[in-house]
C-alpha cells in the first residue's frame, strides 16, 4: 500500500461524506444533476434567443420555465444515448478495422447500432458501478489520510460488502 493521501481532517471528512452518498445513491445523484443541468441549459439558451426574438423578460422566463422542465424530464434519456455512442465507437473502430470493413459499409454501420443498443440497454448498470466504484474510492483516500491505510482498506470492503447486499436484497 502507498503513502495516505495528505489532506485536512474537514477535507477527509467531506470526501468520506461524498464518497459514501456515491456508493449508496451515485445513480440517483447523477440523474439529478443530469436533469438539473441540462434543463438549465436548454432553459437558458430558450432564454436567450427568446429576448433577442423579442419576447421580452416575462415572455422569455415563461419559455425558459417550460424548456427547463421538457429538457429536464428527457435529459437522463440523451444522456445515456450520448455515453452508449461515445463508448460504441471506439469499440467500434476496432471491430470494423479488425474486420476488414469499410466504415461506411452497411456490415459496419450495422455493427455500431447493435453496440450502441447493447451499451445504451447496460448503461443503467455501467452508472451505478461507475459511481461506486468513485465512491469505494473517494471513502479509502478520506479514511487513509485520517486512520492507518491498512483500518481503511477495511472499512472500504465492508461498506462494498454492504453495498453488495444493498443491491442484491432492495435492488438498491
Amino acid at each position: 500500500m502507498g503513502q495516505p493521501v495528505e489532506m485536512g481532517v474537514l477535507t477527509a471528512l467531506f470526501t468520506i461524506l461524498y464518497g459514501l452518498i456515491l456508493l449508496v445513491a451515485g445513480k440517483l445523484v447523477l440523474k439529478v444533476i443530469v436533469s438539473i443541468g441540462g434543463g438549465l441549459l436548454g432553459g437558458y439558451i430558450a432564454y436567450l434567443t427568446m429576448l433577442r426574438m423579442g419576447f421580452g423578460t416575462l415572455g422569455s422566463l415563461a419559455v425558459f420555465l417550460l424548456v427547463f422542465i421538457i429538457i429536464s424530464l428527457v435529459s437522463w434519456f440523451l444522456f445515456k444515448i450520448v455515453l452508449s455512442i461515445l463508448a460504441a465507437t471506439p469499440l467500434w473502430l476496432i471491430i470494423a478495422g479488425g474486420l476488414g470493413l469499410s466504415y461506411s459499409s452497411f456490415p459496419a454501420l450495422l455493427i455500431l447500432v447493435i453496440l450502441v443498443a447493447l451499451l445504451y440497454i447496460i448503461s443503467e448498470k455501467l452508472v451505478s458501478i461507475t459511481a461506486s466504484t468513485a465512491g469505494l474510492f473517494m471513502l479509502y483516500l478520506g479514511l487513509s489520510s485520517l486512520v492507518n491505510p491498512l483500518v481503511a482498506l477495511t472499512v472500504t470492503v465492508v461498506a462494498l460488502l454492504l453495498r453488495i447486499y444493498l443491491y442484491a436484497t432492495f435492488k438498491w
